[in-house]
């Protein structure tokens, strides 16, 4: 594999060892059905493969497949991770974060790009390799972040870049109203140039299918703040930068804003029922972080 990866334009090459990265880099992805779908029927590898499917990691089944030159990331999941994807794709647009950008891929679209049958019950999603081939992705564990410790990330991250740790900010907000279970540091990172590797921004904020439903499964404690443990790693980073909280420029959010933007999706197997508690879930989750918001506004030596 000599390290080579997708969302990567380099190599781990040993000395005295020919080739080029031309030679290295992933040029097929012919372990794309068997990894989205299991299915390895049909599938003859060419001796000295490079697997491309390799370099997925997580709990949902995925792959890499390549369409037209460029390379797109397919996930499955039940229809509430697709519906999860999507929405929360929508609230971080809306505020003006750099979100990956997600689609849903529906059973005949899969069928046909992978030239399969695909089960009646699969729900996935597709996003296109947001390095765009150019660019290269430094998860955040290698710059030392950790899960749940957004005072300390901000922190190194501010060491690269005021402007990504100031997006590193909104995703720790986003993160908090969405109730995103999932961020761990090799859920986000950097995005660095090619030839230099100078930090050039927080990578589009991506994988989202864990988030509102852990929220719904626990609505009772969170609700109250008790167990909450999102909402208080955001309120420790706001009351490490309070004058940076109280400048946040953030469009108006309320009820009626989050149904027009979550009312439009249909997931096929997702209830219109949870939809709407979703929707009221966001609503008071919400108004919980505008209040603290507005506190640093008031008084930015709130604590």
């Amino acid at each position: 594999m000599n390290g080579a990866a997708i969302t990567d334009h380099f190599w781990i090459q040993d000395s005295g060892c020919p080739g080029t990265y031309e030679q290295i880099r992933f040029h097929q992805d012919l372990l794309a059905k068997t990894a989205l779908l299991g299915s390895s029927a049909g599938i003859t590898l060419p001796a000295g493969y490079r697997c491309a499917e390799l370099t997925n990691t997580g709990r949902f089944e995925k792959c890499w497949h390549l369409e037209n030159g460029r390379w797109w990331l397919y996930k499955r999941g039940f229809p509430e991770h697709t519906f999860s994807e999507l929405a929360v794709q929508a609230i971080g647009n809306y505020l003006g974060l750099s979100m990956a950008s997600y689609e849903l891929a529906d059973r005949a679209e899969i069928s046909a790009v992978l030239d399969c049958r695909a089960p009646a019950s699969l729900s996935a999603v597709k996003t296109p390799d947001f390095t765009s081939g150019t660019l290269n992705f430094e998860p955040a564990a290698g710059l030392g972040c950790r899960k749940g410790d957004a005072v300390k990330n901000e922190q190194l991250l501010r060491r690269l870049s005021p402007a990504i740790a100031d997006s590193y900010r909104g995703m720790v907000l986003l993160d908090a109203l969405v109730f995103n279970t999932d961020r761990h540091p090799y859920n986000f990172g950097v995005l660095r140039d090619q030839a230099t590797g100078q930090p050039l921004a927080l990578a589009p904020i991506f994988d989202h299918n864990l988030s509102l439903f852990a929220a719904l499964a626990d609505y009772d404690r969170f609700a109250a703040g008790e167990t909450d443990s999102l909402y208080l790693d955001w309120c420790r980073l706001a009351d490490s930068q309070p004058e940076s909280v109280a400048s946040m420029e953030l469009p108006v959010i309320n009820r009626q804003v989050i149904e027009s933007l979550l009312n439009p999706l249909r997931v096929p197997g997702f209830p219109e029922e949870e939809k709407q508690r979703v929707i009221g879930i966001l609503a008071a989750r919400w108004e919980k972080l505008r209040e603290q918001i507005s506190q640093y506004r008031t008084n930015p030596e709130h604590k």
